[in-house]
C-alpha cells in the first residue's frame, strides 16, 4: 500500500490517528500511595496532557491484568475493531503514549459484488488454492511492464490518495517472486509509481482475490536510533 501524498490529514473519512496516555505506579509505590492519589493526577498530570496529547490519560491500577484488558479494549473500540489488540502482555512502564493510526480505504473504481466467485489462485509451491475472487472486466488500470523486476506492475487507486500497488512475475514459481523481493528497492518503488501516474488508464479485464492484510512492526530499536 503506497501513499502518494506525504501529508494527510489527522482525520478523514478512511484514515484515523488518535493517542491516548496511559500512566502506571512501580509495584513498589502502591504501598506509599498518597490519599489524594487522584486529586493530584488531575493537578499535576491530566491538564498537561490533554494540552500536549488532546488527552487527558488514564491512570491505570495495581491489576495487570485488567490493565491489559483495558488497553486492548480501548484499541479495539477507536479502531471499530479493525485492530482487535496490541499487546499479550504489558511491558513495563511508568508512561506510555500510545497512538493508533488505521486505514480502511475504498476502491475508487469498484468491484461488482455480483462477479465475485471462487476461482482457483496460483500460490509459491506450484499449487492452487480456491479463493474468492474480485473480477472487472473493463478496469481502468495503469500498468506497465518491468524488465528489471520481470514483472508487471500495476496500480489500483484507492480513497484518501492512496494505492495498491501490485507486482505479478513474468515466470511462475517462487523464482520469478524471489527476483521481484530481492531487486525491489524504495528508489526503485518510487520511480515505478511516477512511471504508473503518467501511464493512462487502459480498460483491463482483472481478477484479484479478495485481501485481507495484517503486519506487525516493533519500533523499539528504529525510536532508539532517532534518540542517537
Amino acid at each position: 500500500m503506497v501513499k502518494e501524498l506525504k501529508d494527510w490529514p489527522a482525520q478523514s473519512p478512511d484514515m484515523n490517528i488518535i493517542e491516548h496516555v496511559w500512566s502506571r505506579m512501580k509495584e513498589e509505590a502502591w504501598k506509599t500511595k498518597p490519599k489524594n492519589l487522584d486529586e493530584l493526577w488531575e493537578e499535576e498530570f491530566s491538564s498537561q496532557s490533554e494540552r500536549f496529547y488532546g488527552s487527558k490519560g488514564i491512570q491505570l491500577q495495581k491489576d495487570k491484568k485488567k490493565n491489559l484488558s483495558k488497553i486492548n479494549n480501548w484499541v479495539s473500540r477507536v479502531t471499530n475493531n479493525l485492530i482487535p489488540s496490541v499487546f499479550k502482555e504489558l511491558p513495563d512502564f511508568e508512561l506510555m503514549l500510545m497512538s493508533v493510526i488505521y486505514y480502511q480505504g475504498k476502491w475508487m473504481n469498484q468491484f461488482d459484488p455480483k462477479l465475485t466467485k471462487k476461482e482457483n489462485f496460483k500460490t509459491t509451491s506450484s499449487g492452487s488454492v480456491r479463493v474468492p475472487m474480485m473480477n472487472n472486466h473493463k478496469y481502468p488500470l495503469q500498468s506497465l511492464r518491468d524488465a528489471h523486476l520481470q514483472a508487471q506492475v500495476a496500480r489500483l487507486p484507492l480513497s484518501d490518495n492512496y494505492s495498491l500497488i501490485i507486482f505479478l512475475p513474468l515466470s511462475q514459481g517462487k523464482e520469478g517472486l524471489k527476483n521481484v523481493e530481492s531487486q525491489l528497492t524504495e528508489e526503485i518503488l518510487n520511480l515505478l509509481i511516477t512511471q504508473l501516474e503518467e501511464k493512462s488508464p487502459r480498460a483491463t479485464t482483472i481478477s484479484i482475490p479478495k485481501l485481507k492484510l495484517d503486519s506487525e512492526f516493533r519500533l523499539t530499536e528504529t525510536l532508539s536510533l532517532l534518540g542517537e
